[in-house]
């Protein structure tokens, strides 16, 4: 199975390497059951093959008729991270520390949108 690099740095495995938005299998040695494959999956920094492709797959987009869900997207859009990943928490949205503020942001409000 082909795991997906979910962060925007280098995951080695040894010698092996999987470069940022990146898929490849896991090196000899290294399966799912290994410890650091654990630890990387839990934090969200590797991600199986499958649930990349249904997490790549674009939500439909809702229209954004509220004033409040504007309001509230506004507010994500000036958000600095600490304040996004507490907004990834309280929507239930997984993510890590190493994402990007664009992709959090990106999360977030598809998360929105999708609430209505």
């Amino acid at each position: 199975m082909n795991y997906k690099n979910a962060t925007t740095k280098p995951i080695g495995f040894g010698k092996d390497a999987i470069l940022p938005d990146e898929s490849a299998p896991l090196p000899p040695g290294y399966g799912p059951s290994h410890p650091v494959v654990k630890f990387y999956i839990a934090k969200g920094w590797l991600v199986p093959d499958n649930q990349a492709a249904a997490q790549a797959q674009p939500e439909p987009a809702a229209p954004a008729n509220s004033n409040a869900l504007t309001a509230e997207i506004a507010a994500v859009n000036k958000a600095n991270k600490a304040e996004l990943l507490e907004k990834c928490g309280e929507l239930g949205i997984q993510c890590s520390e190493v994402e990007t503020n664009d992709a959090l942001r990106k999360k977030i409000i598809d998360r929105l949108k999708a609430a209505g």
